[in-house]
Order: C-alpha cells, then structure tokens, then sequence
C-alpha cells in the first residue's frame, strides 16, 4: 500500500465527517433534553416563527382568561350585597306590615322604626362598603360609565356593566316611617298615577330596582362563565397545536442520537487508523539503532 506524507486530505476528511456527526449528536441530544423539536430559529425559521405567533395568542387568551376570572369575582362581591339588601328589603316591608296592624301600640311602632333605621343603615353600608381593589361598586360611581371588562385577546373583546346606586336614598327609602300607622300604610301603598294607572309602593319599588340590578349581574356573570370556558379550550387547542409543531418525539429523537453518535464513533475511528498510518510512515524515516 502506497504511503504518502505530503498529503492528509483523508485525515482532513475523516475530521470534516467526525465534527459534522458530533454536531448533529449534539443537537439530537439538545432535543432530547429540552424536548423540543426546534431549539432555535435557526434550525427551522418558517415553524419557529408560526410558534412563536402561536404563544404569543396563547399568553394573550390566558391573560384574557385571567380577566375573566377577575371580574367574575367582582361580580360576585357585588351580588352579594345586593343579595343582602333585597333580603333587608324584604325584611323591611314584613316590619311595616307588622306596625300597620294595630296590635302595636307607639312604643311597639317606636321600636319598629329603629329596627328600620338600623336596616337602612345597613343597606348604605351594603352599598358604600362594597368594594373590590379599592373600587366602589353600588355607591353610584359606577353608575354613569360604568365597568369595561376586557375579555380577550384583542382591543374589541370587552363588555360593559353598569352598577346603579343601591343606597337606600338611591331606593327611595329614605322617607320609610314605621312610627306610625299611617306611615307603615304610606310604605306598603301602591301610589296612583295622572293616567289611571298605579304604581308600586315605596318598598316594592326599591325591591324591583335591586332585584333588576341583581339580575343584571347574574347575566353577565353567566356570560363570563361562557367566555371563560371558551377561552380555556381555545387555549388548549392552540397548546396542542403549538406543540405538535415544537415538541419532540422522543422516539424518533433517540434513534436519530444513536445514528449520529455510531458515526461519529466510525469517524472518529477513521482518524485514528490515518494518524497510525502517519505514525508508520515517521517509524520508516527513524534512524537505526
């Protein structure tokens, strides 16, 4: 077999195959260890950049998710109380039916009215005390404007929500007077109007504004719960498919290291059996001792 010292171009070869297979080793392992099948943009721009499109759509629905799940709990703060005041409400009107009935003498009536007075107060600290992170809900600042809730990923997906003022002067119970016989009938009388028509009584109608405004926020609450879930599969759904386009099957990635790290083992080889080959041609050159 021929020897030639002024040429290494199979060594040099050897070692353009060995770095290259010890490369794609590396990044085979790199999959393997990170999970995914893209590790940077340069290993595939056009997938990389639709992934990163998709992340950004998936971090925007789950922030919009989380909105959801904000102003739901406001919501509920908000229910609450009102759900209380109606209860007061009511408890309100069963008191002036108990003082219209002449049972009662004015002490009994008396008595009557400071209940009444307490359950007022009660339902103004229901309506200024109601707050969620330092915002006022029912005292009449979120009555005008209102509350913009931001339910997606883009600057159009938002709703609207008007709280009304559920003070008890707001309710039109601010003249409720039990002391009396005439005052308890005041409160419970349907009033006639110019036109024929009646209209319901002071405590009725502060009952029918509270109980709309309950129902108002029981319909955007229920709303919300329907965003909130098509929110939760939109995002799954772009996971999945984010994923089948980064994740890595770990299968198939475990038998392309296993290539890459045979060759780079008969590379590597290669070298060594052209540098021996070298050293045989040096051995030749030696001196005899």
């Amino acid at each position: 077999m021929a020897m030639i010292i002024n040429d290494n171009t199979h060594s040099m070869s050897a070692l353009t195959y060995y770095t290259r297979n010890t490369d794609n080793m590396q990044k085979s392992m790199s999959h393997i260890v990170s999970g995914m099948k893209i590790g940077h943009a340069g290993e595939d721009p056009s997938n990389w950049a639709v992934s990163e499109h998709m992340r950004d759509r998936i971090r925007a629905t789950d922030q919009a998710n989380q909105n959801v799940q904000n102003d739901t709990s406001l919501l509920k703060a908000a229910d609450g109380a009102i759900s209380n005041t109606v209860e007061i409400i009511q408890a309100l009107k069963a008191r002036a039916i108990n003082s219209a009935n002449d049972t009662n003498d004015d002490d009994g009536r008396a008595a009557l009215q400071r209940e009444a007075e307490l359950l007022l107060a009660q339902i103004d600290n229901n309506a200024r005390g109601t707050t969620f992170n330092g915002k006022r809900l029912l005292d009449g600042s979120q009555a005008s404007e209102g509350l913009t809730f931001h339910i997606g990923g883009e600057a159009n997906f938002s709703v609207n929500i008007k709280l009304e003022n559920m003070t008890a002067s707001a309710l039109g119970l601010s003249g409720l007077d039990l002391s009396t016989r005439e005052g308890a009938l005041n409160a419970l009388a349907e009033t006639k109007n110019a036109d024929g028509t009646t209209s319901p009584s002071m405590l009725d109608k502060a009952l029918n504004k509270a109980l709309v405004m309950q129902a108002s926020i029981g319909a955007m609450e229920e709303m919300l719960g329907y965003t909130g879930e098509n929110l939760t599969d939109y995002s799954e759904n772009m996971q999945a498919a984010e994923s089948s386009i980064m994740s890595a099957d770990m299968a198939k990635e475990m038998t392309t290291y296993v290539k890459w790290s045979i060759l780079a083992q008969a590379s590597e080889y290669i070298i060594a059996q052209q540098n021996q080959n070298a050293a045989s041609v040096l051995d030749l050159l030696a001196p005899v001792q």
